[in-house]
This record gives C-alpha cells, structure tokens and sequence, in this order.
C-alpha cells in the first residue's frame, strides 16, 4: 500500500510505517503510533544505527547497552540515538495524541526493503504471510529482550 504521498506504508496492527527516504545508505521511515499504543515497546537491538526523532505527540524511548536501561520521554523537535546493537524501544508516551516519529536507521537497506517487501507482500495476499515479520527481523539481524 502507498500513503496519499506515495511512499510506500505498511501497517502492522495500528501502527503504519512509510518509507520517507532511503539515500546515502540511510532509511528514513515516518512510524504513526495511536495513543498508549505499546507495540514497539518490546526492547530489542540491531546492527544498524537508529536516529529517532519525534514529529508530533510524545515518545517514551528505553535504550541503553546494559541494565538497567534508560528511559526518556521527548516531545515534538527532539531526537535521540540509540546505537549499533544498543538495546531499545519506543512507545508513545500519550493516553490522548497520536504519535508520529522518523526513525532514521543506518546503514538502512534492510529496513527499506522489509517495507517493501511487506508493501507488496499485501498488495499480492491481501495481508502479511504468516512469519513475515519474523523472517524479516532474522534477516535484518534484530534480537529481542527477554
């Protein structure tokens, strides 16, 4: 699917994803999150740098290499990095307000083409093959936190 934009957007529960950008090897990615929205909460690491910079609303960003890891909560204009293989999540931090983020990962190739290839995988199934996502975080190198 594409956003009126025309970037390709993939939706994954209620959270839409759309494919900004993706040039000097970096992906840019607009993720929209509804209220209290926990999805993206699951601490997780991947080998690619990622620069999360809030839109509108308020996230809740946990990060760090080691426990006990660090939360912070930025509001519109603010950005935060979490590194190579750094542990981390977002959430929106609102029980009222959307959230829209970029996320900007580096080197990003992996995460374009997990869009894309999600975007066309809906586009021929009417919805993501069973173990999509899965597949894609074990190609993309993500690890989840226990």
């Amino acid at each position: 699917m594409t956003a009126g934009s025309g970037h390709p957007t993939l939706t994954l529960g209620s959270i839409t994803f759309e494919l900004l950008d993706e040039s000097e090897g970096i992906a840019t990615v607009r993720v929209t999150m509804p209220p209290v929205n926990t999805f993206m909460a699951a601490v997780h690491k991947h080998p690619a740098a990622e620069e999360v910079e809030v839109v509108s609303g308020s996230l809740l960003l946990t990060h760090g290499y080691h426990d006990p890891l660090e939360e912070v909560e930025l509001g519109p204009g603010e950005k935060a990095m979490a590194g190579p293989d750094e542990w981390h999540g977002i959430a929106n931090a609102s029980p009222s307000q959307p959230l829209v983020a970029l996320l900007r990962h580096n080197p990003g190739h992996k995460w374009a083409e997990f869009v894309r290839q999600g975007v066309a995988a809906v586009q021929q199934f009417g919805k993501l093959p069973e173990g999509f996502v899965q597949a894609q975080f074990q190609h993309i190198g993500v690890v989840m936190k226990h």
